[in-house]
């Protein structure tokens, strides 16, 4: 029953879908597979705040001479809008994913979006054991979302 009607009102949005299945619904990895764009939205969400805050930590590195006021001034600046991106992202995130996942989620992204900010921005080379290092978090990401057992 519950999911004809998750089936039937899929382009209802999440908060809808709740009303209809109870307000204290608790979303189920079948209920994710059927509302994949509800899991897409918080993915995007925190990387594009992840941007924000990579360049808010990092961004003043090509800068070294700027006083350290102006550059404490700028990060704060960027990185409230990392913050605008990432509490609706762990808010919207945390009724299709547990709090652990968002976390393990969120750090593989950081990494993702690092990795490419020091190829890019900073001009660092990316050398194999970093390679190494993302790919064995990439296993732990995976291994969050194993099918639990009783």
């Amino acid at each position: 029953m519950r999911r004809a009607v998750l089936m039937v009102q899929g382009k209802e949005t999440q908060r809808q879908l709740a009303q209809l299945l109870g307000r204290n619904y608790q979303w189920s990895a079948d209920d994710r597979e059927l509302n994949f764009g509800y899991s897409r939205l918080p993915v995007s969400l925190l990387t594009c705040s992840n941007v924000f805050m990579t360049f808010a930590s990092y961004g003043h590195l090509k800068f070294k001479n700027s006083p350290l006021r102006l550059v404490n001034l700028a990060s704060w600046g960027i990185a409230f809008f990392e913050y605008m991106l990432q509490v609706p992202a762990n808010r919207s995130g945390n009724s299709v994913y547990s709090a652990t996942e968002l976390k393990i989620i969120q750090e593989f992204i950081t990494l993702c979006v690092f990795s490419g900010f020091a190829l890019l921005y900073l001009t660092e080379r990316i050398r194999w054991n970093r390679v190494a290092a993302l790919v064995c978090i990439l296993a732990a990401v995976a291994c969050t979302f194993l099918p639990k057992t009783n």
